[in-house]
């Protein structure tokens, strides 16, 4: 079973209403949301690790101060010390979405929107099967692109590999070893791709975001 927090922004966020939790993220987090100009791309910077700390601290019986992560040779996060604990997070525009599981796992979250250069994209990154699925239906074009991209980006980051694969080397719609622990769905103006061992999931909206103890 994996869980699922989602979390969109309101219309008008604040940054003074995030500021106060810069302190209860780790310095290298601190650092890089204060370089981000955007106040909607620096709250979704800070806002998945927050999150993830008071999950991590909830479930582990830890104090915030005690979790330590590091990141795998593809820059894939993990919490040192507690290896039946995974996690992955997306953040897109204007909202992210966080998985927690007992085992490996990938999540991707991309806003439904017109891609301008979806069918160059497809041919050039997509299997030929996806490359057929995405082009065939010219109204579902934007959506079926979402819904590939998300699928592989998925997979990769649950294998940990990241964007070090040729992600035209695998078919995320019709490979049985990987549509088996694929899931994907529209949730709101968004469409969500997961990647785990099992396929069963819970989702949380979030209507705010809390820290975790010190």
């Amino acid at each position: 079973m994996t869980d699922i927090y989602f979390y969109q922004l309101p219309e008008y966020a604040d940054w003074a209403d995030y500021e106060p939790f810069l302190p209860y993220v780790s310095k290298e987090r601190a650092a890089r949301t204060a370089r981000i100009s955007s106040v909607p791309n620096r709250i979704l910077t800070l806002c998945p690790e927050l999150l993830l700390r008071r999950i991590a601290c909830e479930r582990l019986s830890l104090t915030n101060n005690e979790l330590r992560f590091a990141a795998a040779e593809h820059g894939k996060p993990f919490l040192v010390g507690h290896e039946g604990f995974f996690f992955n997070w997306s953040h897109t525009r204007n909202a992210f979405a966080l998985a927690v599981a007992k085992s490996p796992v990938g999540i991707d979250l991309e806003p439904c929107r017109p891609h301008r250069n979806a069918r160059r994209l497809a041919e050039r990154f997509f299997a030929e099967k996806e490359t057929s699925y995405v082009t065939g239906e010219v109204s579902d074009l934007d959506d079926r692109f979402c819904e590939v991209w998300t699928r592989k980006e998925a997979f990769t980051k649950y294998t940990g590999s990241g964007m070090a694969v040729d992600l035209s080397a695998f078919d995320a719609m019709e490979n049985p070893a990987l549509t088996s622990r694929l899931t994907t769905f529209r949730l709101n103006d968004y469409i969500l791709s997961l990647c785990c061992d099992s396929t069963e999931y819970t989702l949380t909206e979030l209507k705010e975001i809390a820290p975790p103890p010190q």
